[in-house]
């Protein structure tokens, strides 16, 4: 095996943000706390203009996050940070847009919250949701559950069924809600992702039509998943389309996917899973169970880069047809959503929440 090259972007960081330091240049001092994962925040304060202190006391602004299993801070982290006398950024690292994080009356000096997604309306958040997930109620209405139905889930607190997070969201809390990515690694961002991914495949060299594969999961979302399989055999059989719906070794995946010319996409604990990015890297056509409802950055999911279909599956069948009978026109949407996706960098986003915070300190 060959000597891994060492990566001198840390150092070289590290070294400019002194350098900013020493010649007086506008730099924000951020003093991490309580975080349940406190590895997800690094990457997008790795610019020469954040300095991490050790102590409250030198700080500008104090970072909390709060996460699916500890969507709420305890007595002792509210007191602590109303003492500080800072202002905080409140980091809810949730999958789905829900804004978990409901203590906004607790904490004195809570300037934002900032989530990697969130609703377009943001008056959605008051809504009755199935375990507190937007598309995991559109699910349980396609099934037919009734609003009595309850499942565990692994990754929430406890049993919910057909629910609102309490207490409900004001006019004034919305106004701290603010939407940028965040968090990287849940990005096309992904340092686990871009190695892996080839150049794109010539369009007129695809050999699979429809590209259809996900990991099983439990309760609903599992047997959901397995409907869009089946219905998307279906779609093949009868129109003698080549599908790929069997699981595969990563490389694999990542190889055929990229041979496909659609890419059918099941939602997973969130709407947005990694294999979007995987797709709409490669320049493959995104098809997605509708959640035009939630907004990101980049803001991928609006139909002028992904085309959406009821959880239902209603009509599915027909826009598939469509998009490969026009295959050639097709590509300008395709490769508008990968062009959007390019246009997003690590840098942007940190100068944005540079801006965001030098404005509220």
């Amino acid at each position: 095996m060959g000597k891994r090259m060492m990566d001198f972007s840390i150092l070289k960081t590290e070294a400019l943000r002194v350098a900013r330091n020493v010649c007086g240049l506008q730099q924000i001092n951020y003093f991490p706390y309580a975080l349940p994962q406190p590895g997800r925040i690094f990457h997008i304060f790795d610019a020469p203009f954040f300095r991490q202190v050790r102590d409250h006391e030198a700080a500008d602004w104090i970072v909390v996050m709060v996460n699916s299993n500890f969507p709420e801070l305890a007595e002792k982290d509210i007191v602590y940070l109303n003492a500080t006398k800072k202002p905080i950024l409140l980091l809810d690292r949730i999958d789905s847009p829900v804004v978990w994080f409901r203590q906004f009356d607790r904490l004195e000096n809570l300037v934002y919250v900032l989530k990697n997604r969130n609703f377009r309306d943001l008056e959605w958040n008051n809504k009755p949701l199935f375990n507190w997930r937007m598309h995991l109620e559109l699910i349980r209405q396609s099934l037919g559950l009734p609003e009595t139905y309850n499942e565990y889930l692994p990754d929430a607190s406890s049993e919910k069924g057909l629910a609102a997070l309490e207490p409900a969201l004001r006019p004034e809390d919305m106004t701290k809600v603010r939407t940028l990515n965040w968090d990287f690694f849940s990005s096309h961002m992904g340092e686990y992702m871009l190695p892996h991914l080839g150049p794109s495949v010539p369009f007129e060299a695809r050999d699979i039509d429809l590209f259809c594969v996900s990991s099983g999961k439990r309760g609903i979302l599992g047997t959901f998943r397995e409907r869009l399989k089946e219905e998307v055999e279906r779609i093949g059989k009868k129109h003698g389309l080549k599908v790929c719906t069997e699981s595969l070794p990563k490389a694999e995946f990542n190889e055929r996917l990229r041979h496909s010319k659609i890419s059918i996409s099941a939602p997973g604990w969130g709407e947005q899973v990694h294999a979007d990015w995987y797709a709409v890297h490669s320049a493959v056509g995104l098809f997605k169970p509708d959640c035009s409802y939630m907004k990101m950055q980049p803001d991928l999911y609006q139909e002028r880069y992904v085309d959406f279909f009821p959880h239902s599956f209603e009509g599915l069948e027909e826009k598939i047809l469509e998009k490969l009978s026009g295959y050639e026109a097709y590509t300008q949407k395709v490769l508008a959503a990968q062009k959007l996706i390019r246009s997003t960098s690590k840098r942007g986003l940190q100068q944005e929440l540079f801006e965001l915070l030098m404005v509220a300190r």
